[in-house]
């Protein structure tokens, strides 16, 4: 997907690589040298891939203020509450739940968005006159709308607003709904690049939070269950800290890694 380039040196600093599923959130499932194991399902190559790498990333898809307000609020809570949780802090489950819940709408709207080409959108007013470039940067920065000199709205601007109407609808929907955290006692779990069969959201390898489900520890042949819904949902990738590790409830992950390059 093309994407409309900043000014040279970016002195706005806009956020140019922005992440579907958080870096922070990757990085959990690193091993020791940093990388994470993935596998492209269209091309079958496995790869040993860092947190920052491009292909978890899309490039300046939506604006700065999807990115920065309530995105980063979103993000922000989430990835506090995974850190007191993992050190074993007691929080308001309700509290976990919205966030939870809030993240994983946030996540899954972003993979959808992100699939989509669209153009600038005619509104039909006019400006007018015709902001420069580092004009409508400027703005941006500021988390502030505006038009192009032909009266269209950059496409990532809209895009940005759509998926904030998209945010509150389903997270209205899901209101009230209840999180439990599934504790692996073998095997890990794997990352899709989208949870569209069950709505989970991964931790780290040995821990993630469903919804609808009480909190337990599970063994291997629900491990394996959630691993292959995992695989089912995912559009380009999947990663792990070691496939080898991740059981799934067929022989697909293993096919998929034997055919791999």
């Amino acid at each position: 997907m093309k994407y409309e380039p900043v000014q040279k040196g970016n002195p706005h600093s806009l956020v140019i690589n922005q992440h579907i599923f958080p870096k922070r959130s990757i990085e959990r499932f690193c091993e020791r040298v940093g990388s994470v194991d993935l596998l492209i399902l269209t091309s079958k190559k496995r790869l040993q891939l860092k947190p920052e790498n491009p292909i978890f990333c899309v490039h300046r898809s939506w604006d700065e203020r999807a990115e920065k307000v309530y995105g980063k609020r979103i993000e922000d809570k989430f990835q506090s509450v995974l850190e007191e949780v993992l050190q074993g802090t007691s929080l308001s489950a309700d509290y976990v739940s919205q966030v939870l819940t809030d993240f994983y709408y946030l996540w899954q709207i972003r993979h959808y968005w992100s699939k989509l080409s669209i153009e600038d959108k005619d509104i039909g007013v006019k400006p007018e006159f015709s902001l420069e470039v580092d004009e409508q940067e400027s703005l941006e920065k500021a988390h502030i709308s505006y038009l192009k000199g032909n009266g269209n709205i950059p496409s990532r601007l809209w895009r940005g607003l759509r998926m904030q109407q998209n945010l509150d609808d389903a997270i209205e929907k899901m209101s009230g709904i209840k999180w439990g955290m599934l504790t692996a006692s073998e095997g890990e779990f794997l990352v899709p690049d989208n949870f569209s069969e069950i709505t989970i959201v991964p931790v780290n390898p040995n821990l993630c939070f469903a919804a609808g489900y009480d909190s337990q520890t599970i063994g291997l042949s629900k491990v394996s269950y959630i691993n292959s819904l995992a695989v089912s949902s995912a559009d380009r990738y999947i990663f792990a800290r070691d496939f080898t590790k991740c059981p799934t409830a067929t022989n697909e992950l293993s096919d998929l890694i034997q055919t791999a390059r």
